[in-house]
């Protein structure tokens, strides 16, 4: 092999991760969840939470914006991650650049669990949407309890923050 192809190739590794230097856009690549984390409205914080993907997950990725943001597609459900929290089969810088904001939300891209934990039938529910509440909206630890439980099973974790030291109690200083 001659200097300039291995030349070529080492460019090719450094710029976009592959010895074939084809700057050709691609329409999808695999990823995996590298950690738990949010699934975004749009490519930026800013935007409504409107999801979660668990460590391990595997899911498409359709599209990109910027360097940064990736949009994914699993399950029937779409979002925008951070490349950083993904583990990608692929260099994203060649995916197309989009821009859609997505709409759906309280949707999870997991491995199914049958772990459940304990919720009063009594208990109306509580809004799981990105934290709403806070332990002054609740009359008892409870009813807290409840809400955390609620939240904790229908969205995998705690939405409203009433676990501040993570042990499972929600608003400990609540009679």
């Amino acid at each position: 092999m001659n200097v300039n192809r291995k030349v070529s190739i080492i460019i090719c590794l450094l710029l976009l991760g592959t010895t074939s230097c084809s700057s050709t856009p691609i329409s999808q690549l695999e990823a995996t969840a590298k950690e738990n984390s949010v699934i975004y409205a749009g490519p930026n914080v800013n935007t409504l939470v409107i999801g979660r993907v668990s460590k391990g997950t595997k899911f498409h990725i359709v599209g990109r914006s910027g360097e940064t943001w990736v949009a994914i597609s699993a399950d029937g459900h779409q979002g925008w991650i951070q490349e950083f929290f993904l583990d990608i089969d692929g260099n994203h810088l060649r995916l197309p650049e989009v821009s859609k904001q997505f709409n759906e939300t309280n949707f999870i891209i997991s491995a199914p669990t049958s772990t459940k934990l304990p919720v009063d039938p009594s208990f109306p529910g509580c809004s799981c949407a990105y934290n709403l509440l806070d332990c002054g909206d609740f009359d008892s630890q409870r009813d807290a309890q409840n809400c955390l439980n609620y939240c904790i099973n229908i969205t995998g974790y705690d939405r409203n923050f009433l676990d501040g030291d993570s042990n499972g109690i929600a608003c400990e200083g609540l009679p």
